[in-house]
């Protein structure tokens, strides 16, 4: 590639661009955020990275396609510093919902276009321009963890207070204002963490216009708020909006870096499909995500207070330009009674008096109105989504609460329990329990992370079909034979299913969950895969609610605990399953072990000797079941021994959801084959080679693969080089040694 010549006609195309941006836009506004015409947002994008990469940084990204010309410069360096992030945003990429679709929802939220125009405006005439950069940075360090209503108080009232002190510049005082300032009756503590350095660099900057926020969300907002068009906010709505978890955008500034707010992967690639999105719709980046969020926002929030899904209020009419234009925004609260309050005590009175309405769009009505079939077809797409959310939540919700019934619930939670902690036995990581237990906690979440879709969803739970919670952090349990209890960082996947008349699992859902429970325990080199429930009404098992994850002293002084032999722990994030597999029940002298190990001190002396609060422990039936792997782990290395257990139960499904478990356990295994590679080479931890290469042929050839190789006996190639220092990973293998 002519890189010289390629930039200059990028330069070129980006100066049409901007002149035409800067033609058709009205008004007074430090820059302009009117994009007219498909491509311009993109050509002026493309100006942009002429001027400031480097040959070598514009051709590592290359390999992102279009997209690749949607990230701004800063973005663009930081995604080329690594494959390793390029290749995570491609990922990303291809999760997200189409540029196409976006654009349409985009142009569905039409009716709030200008949210970012009219908010930037009404600072500036408010404070005028050189507080206005400042107030914007404040307002987006204040935004974390709350609605637009209260961070705009919050906001002002900070404001008028550091004011009225003189504008000091000291921690302290600064910190004493805002606990004086924003909501809550506890002073200081009432200030969120999040909140505390970012508000410090707003108000202490001596130049606020050049002011860095940590985290990516919070900077782009400052962004946005301060007139940067090309800024694209990435908050809990997009990521509702997106299908995506929130925490793919959470980030922090780097040490010795004040000048990356902490751009991640994920936040790098969601900011470059909304920007061609933007583009498609004939929007600014800005103008694409207002419109995009006021859209998410309303129609979820107006299906959640009627009982309605988003796809019905779309079918039926009744998502209408005047929901959208009901989502909330700076200019418009500037007008209302109780902000015009705090800015009049303030002393922008004057200011105030003289703000004017910011005229919207004309509204159409119904919002179909504002779209071709095809668009509609692209904004129902993004509802279904908005729905498929919704009914997320509400297993997330029951989960938390189905103890409480009396009776033989119709659904139940159901956890797949697992450890990242390998077997000891299978020799694969060995000493890797031995490690401190936050290098275990970091090493493991990265061993569990390619199990779990963008939307932290178990990717094996999700090919069979079965509806899933968000995976969450638990405590691990194990006593091995060695006496000695064994607690290790460990995950809950969580489904929920329908039960059977008498109070039991569907045969076809105890066939998927050993399916998949089998099939994670392989490819993580488990000693088993678990998975359990407590039914309400029932006997045998108990369930203890909890906030979070079992604390793991308390798990290890139960498994310590004589009183609880052969009594199953099964920690779900929310709280434990606890059942007696050998005996059928958990016996008195184990239920007073938990009560008391789980008891809290109490203020009420009505509460048992010595004035505890005791846990509650919901009787329930236990239901579940275990694929044990030990003893095939055991077996000579290379045997096939395991694999040919995993098969096994993977073979009781049907033939459709045996290719979909296969094709979903190839991206994990390729992964962790890379995972362990790594370990071994940073940590030397050995790995077990067998493993090894059946990961590669499940990368490669999926299910179908590793069980021809296993039906012939096949011999595959050592891995030698991986237990040496600083050896490269092999992209293949030979077959030569048998499989695990």
């Amino acid at each position: 590639m002519d890189w010289k010549r390629a930039a200059a006609k990028a330069k070129r195309a980006a100066e049409l661009a901007a002149k035409a941006r800067r033609e058709a836009t009205p008004g007074g506004m430090a820059r302009a955020e009117a994009m007219p015409g498909e491509g311009n947002v993109g050509a002026e994008i493309r100006g942009m990275q002429a001027d400031a990469l480097s040959q070598k940084q514009a051709e590592a990204i290359g390999g992102l396609g279009e997209e690749a010309g949607y990230l701004l410069p800063q973005e663009a360096a930081k995604a080329a510093r690594t494959s390793g992030n390029v290749q995570s945003m491609q990922r990303m990429l291809d999760f997200l919902p189409k540029a196409k679709e976006l654009a349409a929802v985009m142009k569905a939220g039409g009716a709030k276009r200008g949210w970012y125009r009219a908010s930037s405006q009404a600072l500036i005439d408010t404070f005028g321009p050189q507080d206005a950069p400042r107030f914007a940075a404040l307002l987006a360090a204040l935004s974390p963890q709350t609605s637009v209503e209260s961070n705009l108080t919050n906001a002002l009232n900070t404001w008028k207070n550091w004011n009225a002190a003189g504008r000091p510049t000291d921690d302290a005082r600064i910190i004493e204002i805002m606990g004086q300032s924003v909501q809550g009756t506890k002073g200081e503590k009432s200030v969120m963490d999040a909140w505390r350095n970012n508000s410090l660099r707003a108000l202490k900057a001596e130049d606020p216009t050049k002011v860095v926020l940590s985290g990516p969300k919070v900077d782009s907002f400052m962004g946005n708020l301060a007139d940067d068009v090309f800024r694209v906010t990435n908050d809990t709505w997009n990521a509702n909006l997106l299908g995506v978890s929130q925490s793919l955008f959470s980030g922090s500034m780097p040490k010795g870096n004040p000048l990356d707010p902490g751009l991640t992967p994920g936040y790098l690639a969601t900011n470059a499909r909304m920007r061609k999105a933007a583009d498609i719709a004939g929007m600014s980046p800005a103008e694409g995500q207002e419109t995009a969020w006021s859209f998410a926002m309303q129609l979820y929030e107006r299906a959640k207070q009627t009982g309605r899904s988003v796809v019905d209020l779309l079918e039926k009419g009744d998502a209408t330009d005047e929901l959208i234009r009901g989502a909330p925004d700076f200019s418009s609260l500037f007008q209302q009674p109780q902000y015009r309050g705090i800015l009049e005590q303030a002393g922008y009175g004057e200011q105030v008096g003289k703000l004017q309405p910011h005229q919207w769009p004309e509204p159409v009505g119904d919002i179909r109105q504002r779209l071709a079939p095809d668009e509609y077809k692209q904004v129902l797409n993004a509802a279904k989504r908005l729905d498929a959310l919704a009914d997320q939540r509400t297993r997330e919700s029951y989960s938390k609460s189905f103890w409480k019934q009396e009776e033989t619930p119709q659904n139940l939670p159901l956890f797949g329990t697992f450890e990242t902690t390998p077997y000891g036995a299978s020799g694969h990581l060995a000493g890797f329990a031995d490690m401190p237990e936050k290098s275990r906690s970091t090493t493991g979440s990265m061993i569990a992370s390619p199990l779990r879709d963008f939307a932290e969803k178990d990717v094996l739970h999700g090919a069979l079909g079965l509806p899933g919670i968000e995976t969450r952090k638990t405590t691990g349990a194990w006593l091995p034979e060695s006496g000695i209890p064994e607690v290790n960082p460990a995950f809950a996947a969580g489904v929920e299913v329908p039960l059977t008349k008498g109070g039991g699992l569907r045969a076809a859902d105890q066939k998927k969950m050993e399916a998949a429970e089998a099939a994670r325990a392989y490819l993580t080199g488990q000693g088993g895969g678990a998975f359990s429930g407590i039914v309400p009404g029932g006997e045998g098992g108990f369930f203890l609610p909890t906030e979070g994850k079992i604390d793991p002293d308390k798990m290890r002084s139960l498994l310590a605990d004589p009183r609880m032999r052969n009594v199953a722990l099964a920690d779900t994030g929310q709280g434990m399953n606890i059942f007696n597999p050998m005996e059928g029940a958990v016996s008195p002298e184990a239920q007073a072990a938990l009560r008391q190990t789980f008891a809290e001190p109490g203020m009420n002396k009505a509460d048992q000797a010595p004035y505890t609060k005791l846990p509650t422990l919901a009787p329930g039936t236990p239901v579940g079941g275990y694929v044990d792997l030990e003893s095939a782990w055991q077996a000579q290395p290379g045997s096939g021994a395991v694999a040919r257990e995993m098969l096994q139960r993977v073979e009781q499904l049907p033939q459709g959801q045996q290719r979909a478990l296969s094709e979903a356990m190839q991206q994990p295994a390729g992964d962790l084959f890379d995972i362990y590679s790594n370990i071994n080479k940073n940590k030397g931890l050995p790995v077990r080679e067998d493993l090894m290469n059946a990961l590669q042929i499940l990368r490669t050839e999926g299910l179908e693969g590793l069980r021809k190789a296993v039906e012939r006996g096949d011999f595959v190639a050592g891995l030698s080089p991986l237990l040496l220092p600083g050896a490269s990973l092999l992209p293949g293998y030979d077959r030569q040694e048998a499989m695990v």
